[in-house]
């Protein structure tokens, strides 16, 4: 009985290590969303809630200032959809290896994708470089970017120096 019991709790142990493993490495998907603003009104039927007027959305690293978010969340497959504007909205991330900032008057974040799209005088800014374009995409897992400009609009980029490691 005493073995028994032994390998039960080394088996418990080890379980909940590798659950906190895995909680610290990823983006913090157990960590509270926490939105902020002067004004709300929603939809709850329909899973739809507009926040206006100074709007702050936090979890985690994460930082997403705007005028305006409507935040959706799929019935089906409990996926939220934050979509942000402002002039301009900002997001902001604490990566494990990075920090990344975006701006544009519209953005939307699709946090089980891991996806944010940010159109309108659009830049991203991380460790090594910045943006400007009319359309960006970012991957937060990946850290791939895509930029496109319209019209006779140019994409922009800048390459930053980084420190040399020693």
């Amino acid at each position: 009985m005493t073995k028994q019991l032994h390998m039960i709790l080394a088996a418990l142990l080890l379980n909940t290590n590798l659950v906190l493993a895995e909680e610290e490495a990823s983006e913090a998907p157990f960590e509270p969303v926490k939105i902020t603003s002067n004004e709300q009104s929603g939809d709850l039927k329909k899973r739809i809630v507009i926040y206006q007027d100074n709007v702050r959305i936090v979890q985690g690293t994460l930082l997403i200032t705007a005028d305006t978010v409507q935040a959706q969340q799929n019935i089906e497959t409990g996926d939220q959809v934050y979509t942000a504007q402002g002039k301009p909205a900002r997001f902001e991330k604490t990566l494990e290896d990075n920090f990344v900032e975006m701006e544009a008057e519209k953005i939307v974040y699709e946090p089980a994708k891991n996806l944010v799209t940010i159109t309108g005088n659009a830049q991203l800014s991380d460790n090594a470089i910045e943006v400007k374009a009319d359309f960006i995409t970012y991957n937060t897992l990946t850290q791939k970017q895509t930029a496109k400009s319209l019209g006779d609009n140019e994409t922009v980029t800048t390459i930053k120096e980084l420190p040399k490691k020693n």
